[in-house]
């Protein structure tokens, strides 16, 4: 398993300096570094091919097996952070972002817990830690209860025995059983901009478009952050506007 990824450097060719405002506001706990060079055992994005590649799985291998805790994004000042962010957000199941509900010794222990219960299911753990970012960037005081129903959205059956060997009270397993059965309007709007991010690119129109039309007034203010391809922003924009 790689480091935490704790760091972006940000690698500008045209000498400039790339405004950091946005990266700041949605990865705040990722320390922004502005560089004339990548790091040596970084995985590095060049923003253009970042752009226009059809393919991310080299990249998601290099990013997965890293053993920096920094990535470097490389590209022109102008468009620098907003690539970044898309990197980051891609990339933010790695990341170690929590808020006053989640920074305690209990939210440790759900979080062994989460992962003992996905197992071998490598692709539904990152799946749901996903989820668990995207809630915290479009929720970001949300309670003990929202954030184990994020990650235990898909088994929340799983949800009370973890609840209660972390030693959480009784009433935030059933709220958050709740959250996870009745589906909660932040928990799924994390849910579909996760889906967006990392299976767009292997879904039908149809289910791009059911998800798409699900998301709230403030989700769709994420999209701009969420890398998909030309086809699937097409998809996702058609959508909205019928």
């Amino acid at each position: 398993m790689r480091s935490v990824l704790a760091r972006v450097r940000l690698v500008a060719t045209d000498d400039r300096k790339a405004a950091t405002d946005l990266l700041t506001h949605e990865m705040p706990s990722v320390r922004v570094e502005l560089t004339n060079a990548c790091g040596v055992c970084d995985a590095i994005v060049d923003a253009p091919h970042w752009t226009a590649a059809s393919d991310l799985s080299e990249l998601d291998a290099a990013v997965a097996s890293s053993p920096s805790d920094a990535l470097s994004v490389r590209g022109s000042s102008e468009d620098l952070a907003e690539i970044a962010c898309q990197v980051l957000g891609r990339y933010q199941r790695f990341i170690d972002r929590r808020n006053l509900f989640s920074k305690t010794p209990a939210f440790d222990a759900i979080l062994r817990g989460h992962c003992g219960a996905y197992g071998m299911d490598e692709v539904g753990w990152d799946r749901s830690l996903d989820r668990w970012q995207w809630l915290l960037r479009i929720a970001p005081h949300a309670q003990v209860a929202a954030q184990v129903a994020a990650l235990f959205r898909d088994m929340p059956h799983r949800i009370e025995r973890i609840v209660h060997a972390a030693g959480l009270a009784d009433a935030i397993a059933v709220r958050a059983m709740r959250m996870a059965r009745d589906g909660d309007p932040d928990v799924e709007d994390a849910e579909a901009l996760s889906f967006l991010s990392l299976e767009s690119h292997v879904a039908s129109r149809h289910e791009v478009t059911r998800v798409a039309s699900s998301l709230s007034e403030h989700a769709i203010t994420k999209l701009p952050l969420v890398r998909v391809s030309p086809e699937v922003r097409h998809w996702i924009y058609e959508s909205l506007a019928a």
